[in-house]
């Protein structure tokens, strides 16, 4: 099982070191995620480090994934459609009809993420 949260890094001596990432822990192992693990110094606080996740989720999302044999009301306009977004890990999904088809859209909806589960 895959667990995903901000934590707080630390310092050579075991110490909270004072800064985030947003990480996945799986057992005993703990690595960063998203834009957390391409050379981030760290957030001086969990929000930011889950607002840093939210942005890489925003930036990587899958457009005009198309749902099979039913169609659903667009999470901004109400228009029937049978596309949606889905974010990294396959964890959400959002009907969004081909005009809200777009990372502005998205940025209404996506909540920044304090605590995920997976397994895969």
């Amino acid at each position: 099982m895959n667990y995903y949260e901000a934590r707080e890094l630390k310092g050579a001596d075991g110490n909270p070191a004072g800064l985030w990432h947003f990480t996945c822990q799986n057992d005993n192992r703990i690595w960063p995620v998203g834009y957390c693990a391409q050379d981030c110094p760290g957030h001086p606080t969990r929000e930011e480090a889950q607002e840093h996740y939210r942005q890489y989720l925003l930036d990587n999302a899958r457009y005009h994934v198309r749902m099979s044999n039913q169609q659903r009301p667009c999470r901004i306009c109400s228009v029937w459609t049978q596309e949606l977004v889905e974010l990294e890990l396959g964890t959400s999904r959002y009907v969004l009809c081909e005009a809200h088809q777009n990372r502005e859209s998205l940025d209404i909806l996506v909540k920044a993420p304090t605590w995920i589960s997976s397994s895969w």
